[in-house]
């Protein structure tokens, strides 16, 4: 089983690969505050928890995770977002 914890504040989020399922969720300490849900490989290798998993455990457990789950470092290449006419000089 692999594991990855973050905590921000007083919530931690976890991630545990076991068997063939992941399981993605956050507590507050207690087991009163769990919210977790149980997710199939083919969920992960599909980019769905991406952005979450960024965000609260950084691009390096991304990749991980998609190792773990036979996914590679990313599934589908994502395009660049698209920018609103008249922004180009912003960047």
């Amino acid at each position: 089983m692999s594991s990855w914890e973050a905590q921000e504040g007083k919530r931690t989020f976890y991630i545990h690969i076991q068997g063939g399922s992941v399981v993605i969720g956050n507590h507050l300490g207690s087991g009163h505050t769990d919210s977790a849900g149980e997710f199939s490989f083919e969920q992960i290798r599909q980019g769905g928890w991406d952005a979450h998993i960024e965000r609260h455990f950084g691009a390096a457990v991304l990749a991980e995770v998609k190792a773990a789950v036979g996914g590679g470092a990313s599934v589908a290449a994502k395009p660049p977002a698209a920018k609103a006419p008249g922004w180009e000089d912003l960047d």
